[in-house]
């Protein structure tokens, strides 16, 4: 296992596991609102300091915009990988490109981990609600299947896959969400195939077996403001009308996400815009 010379506790292996399943990267605001509690994260970043240390993670500085200390970004390094392959807990591989990612990778990143979080820990103060299984991009790469686009072969793969499980007034109730996540950097033409890939997709049944239902939304969060917001609702109406597909427009829902942690207003709250309309909605419909 190189250079790990010994063996990691419960709570180190649950957090190097949940970094490879589901988070790719993280901060410790990540792992402290995850595993610990929100007090303690001098003692969340003791474990990923430890674990970084037995070079079971890496750790590496995200480039600062301002002054003052860097933050630390934080994911599952090939012996940490190796660790988990030991125990059978690696089905896709080594998930890590071969060469660093840009800062705009991984701030795209860091934002995705940011909505998974607070995806993951929604049912400890909404209870009827629960995350019944999320798949991150790096999983839906090795899924989703090949689909025609005119002439040319494509595979949709959206940053995550979320499917929640209710039970309100004695209905079990089921909602699968797309999550997008906008750094308000794609360009029209970009977006715009994106919006006619997922169109593709959610009138494809492979991709229905894969998202385990026709029913889907498609929600776009960017942390670009509410202009942003607005250019998207924009483009989407065109390219569902170029589309012949105004009708889908109820599948595509857009919000813009604050700075800094996201709360659980973006699931539960009415702060989502479907393309034709100005009235706000809730992305988990209670």
């Amino acid at each position: 296992m190189g250079k790990q010379e010994k063996a990691i506790s419960e709570k180190e292996h649950a957090i190097l596991e949940a970094i490879y399943t589901m988070y790719r990267y993280v901060t410790v605001e990540h792992i402290t609102r995850l595993f610990f509690s929100q007090t303690s994260k001098n003692y969340a970043g003791a474990y990923l300091k430890r674990l970084a240390d037995a070079h079971l993670l890496e750790r590496f500085a995200l480039p600062a915009t301002k002054r003052g200390n860097p933050q630390l970004v934080y994911t599952v390094s090939w012996n940490g990988f190796t660790y988990l392959r030991s125990l059978d807990l690696t089905p896709y591989g080594f998930v890590r490109p071969p060469t660093q990612p840009s800062y705009f990778h991984i701030a795209h990143s860091l934002c995705l981990t940011e909505v998974l979080v607070t995806a993951s820990l929604l049912s400890r103060e909404e209870p009827r609600v629960v995350l019944y299984s999320a798949k991150p991009d790096w999983l839906l790469k090795h899924l989703a299947p090949t689909i025609q686009d005119g002439s040319k072969s494509v595979s949709v793969v959206p940053d995550a896959l979320l499917e929640f499980r209710a039970e309100i007034g004695g209905k079990k109730r089921k909602r699968t969400i797309i999550i997008e996540i906008d750094r308000g950097t794609e360009p029209v033409g970009h977006f715009k195939q994106k919006i006619r890939h997922f169109v593709l997709a959610l009138n494809t049944p492979s991709y229905t077996t894969l998202f385990g239902t026709s029913n889907v939304v498609v929600a776009f969060a960017t942390t670009a403001g509410g202009k942003r917001v607005s250019q998207m609702r924009f483009w989407i109406t065109q390219e569902l009308t170029a589309l012949q597909r105004i009708e889908d427009a109820s599948v595509f829902l857009c919000t813009a996400l604050p700075p800094g942690e996201v709360s659980l207003a973006v699931f539960l709250e009415a702060v989502w815009s479907v393309p034709d309309s100005d009235e706000l909605i809730t992305l988990l419909p209670l």
